[in-house]
């Protein structure tokens, strides 16, 4: 997170630097389709949460900008699956988002995103209301294209890493990273981690990433990934992970699938793992569009993703969800997970999505790795529960789009508690 002075003092950078590129570069830049700015997540802005604002605002033919405006709301009941305890939350979270683009040149772009958000944290045990601000900038880099050669880019700052399951990662991190692209092959390396105020002692781990996307047309692609990291204090295990991903449509099929192989070291002792998740879709032709999905995912007992991932898509509807449930939301690690779904398309600007999943452990543990339940397993039975998620969305123009989404966990015998964990969230988004 940045604080709001060093905050201003890069607004105030940026601006000026803004102004002496613009007077030292007479040229005009002609924005065609091959030049036209194109960021992570830019053109689906409305649908990606993560994704930066769309450069609507058009100030000069060299200066962009554009915003949104999320607000949130989250219900949580029973996290801790004691019905008798009271554990309730209500979290409300208005943010506002701000991207600036700036083109001094063909070829070279300067782009920023600054986030202001406010969490009011209400507590239904103590009766009580946490108000917590941010202010950061979550983006600030320079895109370089072509760099050197024509078919290699360049792009250094603060930015997005994101693979397109959001299986491997999903992060805004410091960093650089090249790409070079001649199809059907692109590769890219990264290097990234956080060096300005790192919140948590694993902020501080370095990640460096090579990644080959093979695709010989729109049907067919498959990803070869290399990730290893680092950490420089020694406090966490160096971990190493080899995976792919593949996607093929071949309708009204879709199949996809990721797979990993983990290797780590920590104090001299040495660890292998291994997962995977397998899925495919049917896609029906009808006014309605369904879509029937079903996936299986497993992770043997000493694997576990890489810790920059984020379990996020769709699987042919507006709103994106996690997909290894809302309210369990666990780390693929020591599990094997079945899911299965159907979604329909009620109206070309409208989506609902049923999504059901059964979980169980590898092994029985005491322990689940980063999951949204607050109480851990017995470690006697490996039955860990159900979940049955609902998530609808509605696309009211190109500038709004409301969201719900809800959820109930339904605990197994691996808990000593058969309480149900609920969630809802409401969200309503504004592209200005």
């Amino acid at each position: 997170m940045y604080p709001d002075k060093p905050l201003k003092k890069a607004l105030w950078c940026f601006i000026v630097l803004c102004q002496v590129l613009f007077v030292h570069n007479q040229h005009a830049f002609a924005i065609n389709g091959q030049d036209t700015p194109s960021f992570n997540g830019t053109v689906k802005a409305v649908s990606d949460p993560d994704a930066a604002p769309s450069l609507d605002y058009e100030i000069t033919p060299k200066f962009s900008l554009g915003a949104r405006i999320d607000l949130e709301a989250t219900r949580k009941s029973n996290r801790d699956l004691n019905s008798r305890r009271e554990d309730d939350r209500t979290d409300i979270r208005p943010e506002f988002t701000l991207a600036l683009q700036y083109l001094p040149r063909p070829g070279l772009r300067l782009f920023t995103q600054m986030e202001y958000s406010e969490r009011f944290r209400i507590r239904d045990r103590e009766n009580s209301t946490q108000r917590k601000t941010n202010t950061e900038i979550e983006k600030l880099m320079l895109h370089l294209k072509p760099f050197i050669i024509p078919p290699l880019t360049l792009k250094i700052g603060r930015q997005r890493f994101v693979d397109r399951h959001e299986w491997f990662f999903d992060e805004t991190l410091d960093g650089i990273q090249l790409v070079y692209t001649l199809r059907p092959f692109r590769i890219q390396a990264w290097w990234n981690t956080i060096l300005i105020n790192p919140d948590k002692p694993e902020d501080k781990i370095q990640n460096t990433v090579l990644s080959i996307r093979y695709r010989a047309h729109k049907k067919q692609e498959v990803h070869f990934f290399g990730i290893a990291r680092n950490d420089p204090d020694h406090t966490k295990p160096q971990t190493y992970f080899t995976g792919l991903f593949f996607k093929i449509k071949n309708k009204p099929f879709k199949y996809w699938g990721m797979a990993a192989l983990l290797k780590e070291k920590e104090s001299g002792d040495k660890r292998d793992g291994v997962g995977f998740d397998f899925g495919a879709s049917f896609h029906k032709k009808s006014p309605l569009k369904p879509v029937f999905t079903l996936g299986f995912a497993y992770a043997s007992r000493q694997f576990h993703q890489t810790g920059l991932q984020d379990n996020q898509g769709k699987w042919g509807g507006i709103a994106k969800f996690k997909y290894y449930g809302e309210v369990f939301d666990p780390e693929l690690s020591n599990l094997w997970i079945l899911t299965g779904g159907a979604g329909i398309r009620p109206t070309r600007n409208s989506s609902i999505d049923l999504i059901l999943h059964h979980y169980q452990q590898v092994k029985a543990e005491r322990r689940i790795r980063d999951d949204g339940i607050r109480r851990s397993p017995r470690g006697e039975n490996t039955d860990l529960g159900n979940e049955a998620d609902l998530v609808a969305a509605l696309r009211i123009n190109k500038h709004v789009q409301l969201e719900w989404t809800s959820g109930f966990f339904f605990p197994g015998s691996a808990f000593s508690r058969s309480g149900t964990a609920f969630l809802l969230n409401l969200e309503v988004r504004f592209i200005l």
